[in-house]
């Protein structure tokens, strides 16, 4: 499930509003080329791939069914982005993470700010804090149950205080079981990039530097010091099976405790003018 929402996200957010009107018979392979630069900077290196090689799918799967003739081969000799996952961006506490506190203050989209503080209080990944449901929550017991992550398999995300604040003042719509509420009746927010890059410009912070999902790694870097490799990877439920049974046995006072830091950062940040 995690990965159809995965897909359609970035096919809907990414592919549609460039190509959706467009014949693919007439996609060349030089705007596809384009495309795929242009997405290098917008988006991570691996996404961006990923976004990519759904178009090439699509491609060889019109080929399949006759759709378009087999002929038609835009994407080949485009060449994948070469990926370093080890790139690492995270927010300065004691200078950037006071502004963005600031600018998200006076965001106009409150569904959107909601969203990049809970992602920073939480450590989530995007498409995981946009699917939260209601009935996910569990408020009394400081928990959010994820059904499907990344890796596959449920887990259980420990909720620090400013991630319960940010859940007690979303607004439950009708008809809508999701925390993060889109304009479409019954979906998610879909695609806050916009608004994330005009709270990082308010922010003074550059937004061909700083990604949404560096938001995660910026929760990551404010737990090292305070919380051990094990816990810092059951917090963010690293996908890796060989360190989830390691941290397994992990108390979740001692993982809320941790994950408390993050929590006090962002409240002293906020409070700085």
């Amino acid at each position: 499930e995690f990965r159809r929402v995965l897909f359609r996200s970035r096919f809907h957010n990414h592919i549609l509003p460039v190509f959706g009107q467009r014949e693919m018979t007439k996609i060349t392979t030089l705007e596809l080329q384009r495309f795929h630069n242009d997405k290098k900077g917008e988006l991570a290196v691996a996404t961006s791939n990923r976004v990519f090689e759904l178009i090439r799918h699509g491609f060889n799967l019109a080929a399949s069914w006759s759709l378009i003739p087999p002929g038609i081969r835009p994407c080949d000799g485009i060449r994948l982005h070469k990926e370093n996952n080890k790139r690492q961006r995270y927010l300065d506490p004691a200078d950037e993470l006071p502004r963005l506190m600031r600018a998200l203050e006076v965001e106009p989209s409150r569904a959107a700010a909601d969203l990049f503080r809970f992602l920073l209080a939480t450590g989530a990944r995007r498409e995981e804090a946009t699917q939260a449901k209601w009935e996910h929550i569990s408020v009394e017991r400081r928990q959010w149950r994820m059904p499907t992550s990344k890796s596959g398999t449920a887990r259980i995300v420990i909720l620090n205080d400013v991630a319960l604040d940010i859940l007690s003042s979303r607004p439950r719509v009708r008809g809508n079981p999701y925390v993060f509420a889109g304009k479409l009746p019954g979906r998610p927010i879909s695609n806050p990039t916009r608004a994330w890059k005009r709270v990082l410009r308010r922010a003074g912070i550059d937004p061909k530097s700083t990604r949404l999902h560096d938001l995660r790694h910026t929760h990551e870097s404010y737990l090292v010091g305070v919380a051990s490799l094990h816990e810092i990877a059951g917090i963010l439920g690293h996908s890796n099976t060989t360190t989830t049974q390691r941290y397994a046995h992990l108390n979740d006072d001692r993982l809320r405790q941790a994950s408390s830091h993050v929590a006090d950062l962002m409240r002293s940040a906020a409070q700085r003018r």
